[in-house]
């Protein structure tokens, strides 16, 4: 439902909100406030290459609650049964290793078709290198179920999404993950921001 993160790590991005971020209380130096945040993701391959990364531990293609950039679109209420439901054929999306369950498999949601695509799935260990990529994602049987490894990372592509994680992010090579938090409200007097893993 928008920005999370504790202790310097995100666990998803920002309601995008026209690029204004996501209304939310913070707890600095000890001091809670209200704000607005506003995430900036990104991944940049080894061949300097860089991509907008979309969103972390969601179903690519997807988003509930808000878009998460400018690229996201509303699905009706009566298609989606529930308000708040957010598609975009071309995305990437980040897990982390605090991401307890299984990743997506595609054809998780009946009412969406943007998240169906088989795309493309990247495995990064520790130092961020890529330790395997492949088509599809959330295993490669229908009975396989693929968990974020301890310390690692996952990345999934729909779309251009997966084309790019194709093209770029190679076993062998590193990717690298940016992750900003910026107060969009205060950021010209407390200066928070912070870059996490």
């Amino acid at each position: 439902m928008g920005v999370s993160v504790t202790d310097g790590v995100l666990h998803s991005s920002s309601c995008w909100n026209g690029g204004k971020g996501t209304s939310g209380a913070v707890i600095q130096y000890g001091v809670p406030y209200i704000t607005k945040l506003l995430t900036t993701l990104t991944l940049t391959a080894a061949d300097g290459i860089p991509v907008h990364l979309d969103d972390i531990n969601r179903d690519p293609g997807r988003a509930r609650g808000c878009a998460r950039d400018a690229d996201d679109r509303a699905v009706l209420e009566s298609v989606a049964g529930q308000k708040g439901v957010y598609t975009d054929p071309d995305e990437i999306v980040l897990f982390t290793d605090d991401y307890k369950f299984p990743v997506p498999k595609p054809g998780l949601d009946p009412t969406v078709t943007t998240e169906d695509d088989p795309g493309f799935e990247v495995v990064l260990d520790s130092t961020d290198k890529v330790t395997a990529a492949h088509a599809g994602r959330g295993g490669t049987t229908a009975a396989e179920q693929v968990k974020v490894p301890s310390g690692g990372r996952i990345l999934q592509g729909v779309g251009a999404g997966a084309t790019w994680l194709r093209d770029h992010a190679t076993v062998g090579t590193k990717v690298a993950v940016g992750q900003k938090l910026r107060d969009a409200v205060y950021a010209g007097i407390s200066g928070y921001g912070m870059y996490a893993k």
